[in-house]
C-alpha cells in the first residue's frame, strides 16, 4: 500500500508491482522505505517532476516500439504517451473486466457516474462500437 502525500489516499499495488519493487530493494539492500522511488536528482529527498516522469515513460515507450521521434529533431511523430493516460487506461481496463463504476468513481473522486464514464473512454467507444455494428458509419 502507498499513501498520497498530498490527499493521504490509500493506494494498493499488484503482485507484479509488489515483485518488482522487492526486487528492486534486493538490489539497492540501503534503500530508504521512507525515500521517493523515483528520486530527483536535486536535493536529499525530493521526487521527480511530472515533466521528468513525462520523459522517463516516453524513452522507455520508444525503447519497446510504442512512439516514434522525428529523426532530425527528436521531436514525438506517433503514439506520445502521457503520465495521465496510465491512470485513465487503469480505469477502463478495470470497468471493461468488472470493476463497478461507483469503486471508480470513489477511486478517481468523481461525482457522477457520467464523468467517470467520460473520462474513461466508455461513450466514445460504445458509439464507435454502434456505428461499427451498423455497417453504416
Amino acid at each position: 500500500m502507498i499513501t498520497e502525500e498530498k490527499t493521504s489516499k490509500k493506494n494498493y499495488l499488484g503482485d507484479i508491482v509488489v515483485k518488482v519493487i522487492e526486487n528492486y530493494l534486493k538490489e539497492y539492500p540501503g534503500f530508504n522505505l521512507d525515500s521517493y522511488v523515483f528520486k530527483s536528482r536535486k536535493g536529499n529527498n525530493h521526487p521527480i517532476t511530472r515533466q521528468q516522469a513525462y520523459r522517463i515513460l516516453n524513452n522507455a515507450a520508444e525503447i519497446v516500439g510504442i512512439i516514434e521521434r522525428d529523426d532530425k529533431k527528436g521531436t514525438i511523430i506517433a503514439g506520445e504517451i502521457r503520465t495521465h493516460i496510465c491512470r485513465k487506461t487503469f480505469g477502463y481496463h478495470a470497468y471493461q473486466n468488472g470493476t463497478s463504476l461507483e469503486l471508480l468513481m470513489d477511486i478517481f473522486n468523481h461525482s457522477s457516474k457520467s464523468q467517470t464514464l467520460r473520462y474513461i473512454g466508455i461513450k466514445e467507444d460504445q458509439k464507435k462500437e454502434v456505428y461499427l455494428q451498423s455497417n453504416l458509419g
